[in-house]
Order: C-alpha cells, then sequence, then structure tokens
C-alpha cells in the first residue's frame, strides 16, 4: 500500500468551518480492495475502496483541531502506521529570496512543537530554519534555477536561512491556540514571469507547478497564503507588468487553490542598500506604490510594510526584522480570519496642503488609518517623508525642514519650490523610523500628488522691466501709462530661483514699477494665470485689466492668485504694476494653467504644448 498525497507523518492538516479535519486521502492499494483507517484508540476512522488498477481516494473526517493523532490504514495485505498527526491552520509560503530566509542563522527562532513545516523534500516536521533548504529541494525547477544538481556540491555550509514564516506561525499559534503549519514554496532572486500561473501543468519545471503539486499532495486545503516579491521586477523590463501579473497570480491562486477568498498576507518591499541609478530609485518605489494599493484590486488581501525593518546584508531582512515582519504578517491575515481585535495594516489616508501666511511656511498633513494608538519614532526626529516634482523619474525637491507626529497625523512644514508630489520611504533604501503604538511601520508611498495640479508652463523667467517711477505709490498708480512708459528705457531682467526680482530702491521714498512681456497662442485657448507677489500689483492683458489686488505682504506665496484669461490666436502683450513699498517689495512670479489638463501619478510631461508661450 502506498499513500501519494493528503497524509504523511507529522504533518498538519487544515481544519474545516467546524474545526474538525476533512482531509482528503489518496493513494494505492491491492485492487478492489478495501482500505480502513484506525486511529489510536481503536476507532475506524477512515474507508476507501480500490479500484481495478488498486487507486483509491477517502476523506479523514473524525479529529479536533489540536492533536497529536495516530492512525493505521491496512488494505488485508499490508498496512501503514503515522504517527504525530495534527490538525489546526496551513498556510503556504512563496516570493523570492526574503520568504525564503536570508537572515543570519543566529537569529533564527526557536522551534515549537505545535507549528511544523513541509520542507523542500517533500516531508513534515516541527518547522526549524533552514526551512527552504535548496540543496533537499524535491521540485526539479528549484535545481534548473540554482544551476543544476551540482550546484551546491562545493558550497560551505550555509549560514543564513532565517525567514518570516516561523515567526508567523508561531504568533498565530498565540493567537489562535490551533497547530501551525507551514508549506515551503519560495524560491530567492525570482520574477514574477517565473511565477506565471499558466505554467502551471509544467508540474514541477515551473515554480507555480511546483507549488501547485505542494497543494495537493497535502491534501488541497489552506487557510491562506504568505506572499513576498518584487525585487527582481523593479527594473525597466519588468515593472510596467508588475501590477498585472501580481494579481493575475493572486487570481489564479484562489482558482487553483479552491477558495475565491482564501486570504493573501503580502509584504511591501523592504530597504537595499547599494548604490543604484535614479531611475532604479523611482522603479522601486513604484513597486512598493503598486503593492500598497493591491488591497484595492482584490478583497480579502492585505499588504505590510517592511520597509522600517533591519537587514542582514545590502537586501535582506535580519532575524529580529524577520520576526517582526512574521507578527506583522499574522496580525493582517487575523484580521483577513474575521479577528475583530486584529487591526488591518496601517493605510494612508487623506492628504492636506495649506499656506501658513503668519509663519511664511507650507504645510503638508498626512493622515494614516488604522493606527494602533499614536505614531511616534522613538523619541528621535521623524524621517522618511520627501518632496519630488512631477514626472514618472520622480525628481527630489526641497525636502520638509521639519516633521511633526500629531496622533494618527504626520505634519510636514515646508517652503521654497516645494514640488509637486510626496513620498514616504521613497527610493532603494530610505531611512524611515515611524511607527505606531503596536509596533507597525507606516507603508511607503507615493510619490503622490499633494493637492490638485494641472499641465503648465514653466514660470515667467524674463521680463523687461521700467526704472523705479518716483513720487507716488498707492493702487491707483499701478495701471501703466502708456506716454510715459514711451518715454523710459525698460530694461530686462532674469528670474532669480522662481520668480523675478528687480533691483530695489531702498531709502528714497515712494515709486511704483512696471514689467512687460509678450506671449504667442497657437490657438485660441482657456487658461489660468497664477500669479505670486509680495506686493499690490495689477495685471494687464492688451491694454485691458485682468486683475488687481490691493492688498498684499510678504512673503511671496507662489500661485497665491488665481486669474483666468482667454486668449485668441496669436500675439499677447501682458504689463503688471507693481507697488514698490518704498523698497521693501522684492517681485514677482507668474505661469500659465490649463484646468481642463489635471496630471496623473505618472505623468512625465509637467507642461502643455497648447498654453501660452512667453516670448
Amino acid at each position: 500500500m502506498e499513500i501519494n498525497g493528503g497524509l504523511w507523518e507529522h504533518m498538519v492538516m487544515q481544519r474545516d468551518a467546524r474545526n474538525f479535519c476533512h482531509q482528503a486521502v489518496a493513494g494505492f492499494a491491492a485492487p478492489r480492495s478495501k482500505i480502513t483507517g484506525v486511529d489510536g484508540k481503536g476507532r475506524e476512522v477512515f474507508s476507501a475502496r480500490a479500484d481495478g488498477r488498486g487507486a483509491f481516494h477517502g476523506t479523514l473526517s473524525c479529529w479536533r483541531a489540536g492533536g497529536p493523532y495516530a492512525l493505521t490504514l491496512t488494505d488485508g495485505v499490508g498496512e501503514l502506521k503515522f504517527r504525530d498527526l495534527w490538525v489546526g491552520d496551513v498556510w503556504m509560503l512563496a516570493g523570492q529570496s526574503n520568504m525564503q530566509g536570508y537572515g543570519n542563522l543566529y537569529g533564527a527562532p526557536e522551534p515549537v512543537r505545535q507549528v511544523r513545516a513541509f520542507y523542500m523534500d517533500d516531508h513534515w516536521d516541527v518547522a526549524r530554519e533552514i526551512m527552504h533548504d535548496m540543496r533537499r529541494a524535491e521540485a526539479e525547477v528549484h535545481w534548473v534555477i540554482n544551476g543544476g544538481h551540482h550546484a551546491f556540491d562545493n558550497a560551505p555550509e550555509p549560514v543564513k536561512g532565517v525567514g518570516p514564516g516561523i515567526f508567523f506561525a508561531r504568533e498565530m499559534w498565540k493567537r489562535t491556540r490551533v497547530p501551525q503549519g507551514l508549506i515551503a514554496s519560495a524560491h530567492g532572486g525570482t520574477a514574477m514571469t517565473q511565477w506565471d500561473p499558466a505554467l502551471r501543468d509544467q508540474g514541477e519545471n515551473s515554480l507555480y507547478g511546483a507549488m501547485y503539486r505542494r497543494f495537493l499532495r497535502n491534501g488541497g486545503k489552506l487557510a491562506g497564503v504568505l506572499w513576498y516579491q518584487g525585487c527582481n521586477d523593479a527594473c525597466a523590463e519588468r515593472v510596467d507588468e508588475y501590477e498585472r501579473r501580481t494579481i493575475e497570480l493572486f487570481q489564479a491562486m484562489r482558482r487553483d487553490f479552491r477558495d475565491r477568498k482564501l486570504p493573501i498576507a503580502a509584504v511591501q518591499l523592504g530597504r537595499t542598500m547599494v548604490e543604484y541609478a535614479p531611475e532604479q530609485e523611482a522603479w522601486w518605489s513604484r513597486i512598493r506604490e503598486i503593492q500598497r494599493r493591491l488591497p484595492e484590486h482584490l478583497p480579502h488581501l492585505a499588504v505590510v510594510p517592511a520597509i522600517d525593518l533591519e537587514n542582514d546584508d545590502h537586501i535582506h531582512l535580519s532575524g529580529e526584522g524577520q520576526r517582526q515582519l512574521g507578527v506583522r504578517l499574522a496580525g493582517a491575515m487575523a484580521h483577513l480570519r474575521g479577528d475583530r481585535e486584529a487591526l488591518p495594516p496601517i493605510a494612508l489616508g487623506s492628504i492636506r496642503f495649506r499656506w501658513v501666511k503668519e509663519y511664511g511656511e507650507y504645510r503638508i498633513t498626512v493622515n494614516f488609518r488604522n493606527v494602533a494608538g499614536k505614531l511616534h519614532s522613538g523619541g528621535a526626529l521623524p524621517l522618511g517623508f520627501s518632496l519630488h516634482h512631477s514626472g514618472a523619474d520622480s525628481r527630489p525637491s526641497v525636502p520638509p525642514f521639519r516633521c511633526q507626529l500629531h496622533g494618527k497625523s504626520a505634519v510636514l512644514s515646508v517652503g521654497g519650490e516645494i514640488g509637486e508630489k510626496i513620498a514616504y520611504g521613497f527610493g532603494c533604501g530610505p531611512a524611515v523610523n515611524i511607527r505606531d503604538e503596536a509596533g507597525r511601520g507606516l507603508p511607503a508611498f507615493g510619490p503622490r500628488f499633494f493637492r490638485p495640479l494641472f499641465r503648465s508652463t514653466p514660470m515667467l523667467s524674463r521680463v523687461e522691466v521700467s526704472p523705479p517711477l518716483m513720487g507716488r505709490d498707492d493702487f491707483a498708480s499701478l495701471c501703466p501709462d502708456a506716454e510715459q512708459l514711451a518715454k523710459v528705457e525698460m530694461t530686462r531682467c532674469t528670474s532669480t530661483n522662481y520668480y523675478l526680482s528687480p533691483e530695489r530702491v531702498v531709502g528714497q521714498g515712494p515709486y511704483v514699477r512696471f514689467c512687460r512681456w509678450h506671449v504667442s497662442c497657437r490657438q485660441a485657448v482657456r487658461c489660468v494665470a497664477l500669479i505670486g507677489s509680495d506686493t499690490p500689483f495689477r495685471l494687464f492683458c492688451d491694454g485691458r485689466e485682468a486683475a488687481g489686488y490691493p492688498e498684499v505682504a510678504n512673503p511671496i506665496v507662489r500661485d497665491e492668485f488665481s486669474i483666468p484669461l482667454e486668449l485668441a490666436a496669436g500675439r499677447h502683450e501682458f504689463i503688471i504694476g507693481l507697488s514698490g513699498k518704498a523698497g521693501n517689495s522684492w517681485g514677482f512670479c507668474l505661469r500659465f494653467i490649463d484646468p481642463a489638463d489635471p496630471l496623473d501619478e505618472q505623468s512625465e510631461l509637467l507642461y502643455s504644448e497648447t498654453l501660452p508661450r512667453f516670448v
């Protein structure tokens, strides 16, 4: 008699909704024989009939969650004995190296009798590291990826191998008090193309097929899946396909594992500390952002961060990092399985942006959901937030000069040319340190727009400037006198930083000044002029007043004043009259936006071809 599925010594069988095992068992016995199973108390708990070829299958429906149990099978010719059987929850571990486990072995967890593993060589035992031992892999695909069956012939004994699985299972055992089983199926350095579910029928010659076979050999039932992958897809060739492939993979798991609500707890990429090109920094952040938003596309899915966890080398989490990750995965999985006391992972909430005039600073308030208690940074300065310009390359802008944590929110204070996007944990190896009172980290996010933005022109960078016209400085004086302007010599002025700043006249009394520039429109356009100024001004277009603001104070606030315009095709002249404020004014800034052309997160082109061009 031979068993080829559903029954192994030392195994954990998946409990059903009634908290009992309902385990499918298959094998071969004497043709047309009756197979019976008796447990350790002498009760008959299994019955099946072999067909003419000797194949049989049946269901073991007897034991409550717990163990250990024993079973003896007989077909009238021979018998098989199975001892140390358990009933509880069984989890599939899949992905690449951080799920496989590469933490230093001195950080390995102590074994727990109620936590079992189905090792790479197809045997069950108490779970110990190294759980994903590729030197003993049964499935051919693992040898092919590693370079052949002699790949480890001269390799020293491994010193790395700690993953999150055992830590996860120990935490689930504490929470549920039922035995835990782990099916090891991860493989380091693999990309989503290698996990393609379309390769399932290649069996042990594909990663997905090998995982699926391990699922079938253990009774065809799971409590859920743990997934950690993405490093190998953070590149130009694969990043664009990552979201689609990941969603398709999870959908295929639910189909093939026969559970349309199968809980999946995934890990957002952690850090890698090597020198990377700027585009790679953007790719890593893009993968993390895709991972963060996966629950928006699939129900019964949670994503936990690893960006704040300790490493044991340039890319792999340490034993302590894996411990914290395992606890986070357990909390997320407990929530997915209906534990009302378990919070889902921390999630990004709203982002608010405002100008605080009295302090001359912008403030960006980032709110988070599912926070246990309050956010904190362990007494250190909160780290991890960054600002970026629009565009797919996410070029960094001026960083915040202050971050304050208030309850479930982070408030960033910034000044100057602040960019258009905000991120947390941007790039390959960012420094981040913000957690909640349960020790759970913030998810990496972004770069995301922190305010509505539209395609625009660059800032006005050059104008013709009149000399200071001394003697008067009131709002009425800011209207250009054509005859007066014809007599003065206009000179060129170029921008300093993002605004135009004519030479100031200090201590010589009141004065006004006029600036002039021209634009060209390829076609009739509706646009908005956005102006920042530290002094009262009046704006004129083609001799007609477009807007005026008599009450304006320091400092310049970029885009503070919004002026809608309709411009015909062709050339147009703009003049702005500026109060000198007795030498206390510095200048102004201006650009045009198209309110009908909003930017999206991956916009590479900030500037619009349809807007007026400065000439």
